[in-house]
């Protein structure tokens, strides 16, 4: 199966076999940082939430606006918020598209600012489209962040963390019937939220669709503190998130980590659209072949 891109204005859209599959969106002036959207199943059909892109979509919740189908962003970054949007955020400014990578991947530049204006620390997100077996399809996804040259970065503990995130669309959220879970078996929020695993899923029945469909976000051995910790709930956030260990282990850790100046971390991860239960799609198999490279 073949992957193009497509540069736009203000996207770069990406299609296997001629049809849409995401778009990386870097101009969007209401987003306090940029997005990929939409995430596009194997039915055609959208994995992630349309709210705030699309507000014409009936029956769709409209809670935290900031959660824009897939994107990365940090809550505590030298005490600045660069996780929500409201009023006084940090925010992701997008820089540059690197040139010369394949059709089938994009590598781009941006920064985290406060709300003057100074930089907090930049941002590289290297994502690369692999389609796989039964109309599954692997988004490789590594995000490198690194301090200023002449100044250190606190990435603080807080649950508001995904550095890989999702916002599924609303038919496949856990309060709507659909299912959380994780490498190790466990079933829902209760179970899944906060804790470490090599790999969660979150799957549900879409409108018309034949069957359940779903995403699963896959953590790499070599990421910064592997296996990942996810915050993922009922009402649709799916984030994989190594810093909120407070919150997570009752005040048991702690999840800061500083950077020296020009100092990086590096994150690695994978994002899996697919039909059929986690099983079904094989999301243990693939996990263990695409962690092995």
């Amino acid at each position: 199966m073949k992957v193009t891109k497509h540069p736009e204005a203000d996207r770069i859209s990406f299609a296997i076999d001629g049809q849409p599959f995401t778009s990386y969106v870097f101009g969007d002036a209401s987003a306090p940082r940029p997005y990929f959207y939409p995430l596009l199943g194997p039915n055609g059909q959208p994995l992630t939430r349309r709210f705030p892109m699309d507000t014409t979509a009936a029956d769709e919740p409209t809670d935290h606006p900031h959660h824009r189908s897939l994107w990365s962003g940090h809550g505590d970054v030298n005490g600045h918020d660069n996780w929500n949007a409201a009023k006084g955020h940090a925010i992701t400014r997008f820089r540059q598209i690197e040139e010369g990578a394949p059709e089938d991947s994009l590598i781009t530049h941006s920064d985290y600012l406060d709300t003057e204006g100074n930089l907090l620390c930049h941002e590289k997100i290297a994502v690369k489209i692999v389609p796989l077996e039964k109309g599954s399809v692997l988004v490789d996804w590594q995000v490198t962040l690194t301090s200023p040259a002449d100044a250190p970065t606190k990435l603080g503990d807080t649950k508001e963390v995904g550095i890989c995130a999702v916002r599924v669309a609303a038919p496949l959220q856990g309060d709507r019937g659909g299912r959380i879970e994780n490498a190790e078996g466990a079933v829902g929020e209760g179970e899944c939220w906060g804790k470490p695993s090599a790999w969660c899923d979150y799957s549900g029945t879409l409108p018309g669709g034949d069957g359940p469909v779903g995403v699963a976000i896959l953590s790499h051995p070599r990421t910064f503190r592997h296996p990942t910790h996810w915050h993922v709930r009922n009402y649709g956030l799916f984030a994989a998130n190594p810093f909120g260990l407070s919150a997570f282990t009752k005040g048991v850790e702690n999840g800061d980590a500083e950077l020296a100046p020009g100092e990086s971390l590096f994150f690695h991860f994978a994002v899996v659209t697919h039909s059929g239960t986690a099983q079904e799609a094989d999301i243990e198999g693939i996990w263990q072949q695409w962690s092995q490279q």
